[in-house]
């Protein structure tokens, strides 16, 4: 289950993964290891100056005995189109007595954080400026703004008809992406989903990244779950359908 996806290691990273999971109270699912069987639950509580959680009283009640019992177990969640799961981890004394009937668990070392293939992409709002860059060995570069983006995709809008016609599958070596004044990428992109809205009089296009190295992922990543944390608190729906 853990052979893809980003390994998040950095303190700050996953408090902000389990905040994320608390705030969207996302179904938690915990597994003990010779146990068939898997348990349900909701993070209720995160606190970074003691990296610690806290979740709710499981589900079927005999997983309560268990962690009771200071069995370890592997920690599975989605949120945002995003799987993301912990392994090793166990009750430890509660250094919160206001959360009766839960249970508190210290930080993993590590959390996968993994997109999906049906993965759900972050709106890019009005506020947030944008523009990109593809090059190959088209006559002319095509520039445009981005409307969404995900760890593992970007959508783009051009104005009018382009020509020549992007082609599913096209490739980009060159491509130059920066998003407000904090976020800029140059990558390879593979162009999915092109097509023309004619009521518009826009070109629409959804494309792959190719080939990040790891620190350009990391970077994709963090600021992927930013833009998703700034359009919560905005209120607006932060994902659309990957298309």
């Amino acid at each position: 289950m853990e052979d893809t996806g980003q390994y998040l290691t950095d303190r700050n990273d996953i408090y902000r993964v389990l905040r994320s999971l608390q705030l969207t109270r996302s179904m938690l699912t915990l597994r003990f290891s010779g146990d068939h069987h898997a348990y349900s639950s909701l993070l209720i509580h995160t606190d970074l100056d003691n990296q610690q959680f806290v979740v709710d009283e499981v589900n079927p009640p005999a997983g309560n005995e268990k962690l009771k019992s200071g069995q370890e177990f592997t920690l599975i969640a989605f949120y945002e189109g995003v799987q993301v799961t912990s392994k090793n981890n166990r009750v430890i004394p509660s250094a919160h007595p206001e959360f009766k009937h839960a249970y508190t668990i210290a930080f993993p070392n590590k959390i996968n954080h993994k997109q999906r293939r049906d993965a759900y992409r972050t709106h890019l709002n009005s506020r947030q400026s944008s523009s990109i860059t593809l090059s190959n060995e088209r006559e002319k570069s095509l520039t445009g703004n981005i409307t969404d983006l995900s760890t593992t995709g970007i959508g783009c809008q051009f104005q009018g008809f382009v020509r020549p016609e992007i082609q599913r599958e096209e490739l980009f070596e060159h491509c130059g992406i920066r998003i407000n004044s904090n976020f800029e990428l140059h990558c390879s992109l593979v162009a999915k989903h092109p097509r023309y809205d004619r009521s518009q009089n826009v070109t629409l296009c959804g494309f792959e990244f190719v080939d990040l190295d790891k620190v350009q992922q990391r970077q994709l990543d963090r600021y992927t779950l930013q833009i998703q944390r700034e359009n919560r608190k905005s209120g607006q729906r932060s994902d659309i359908p990957f298309a």
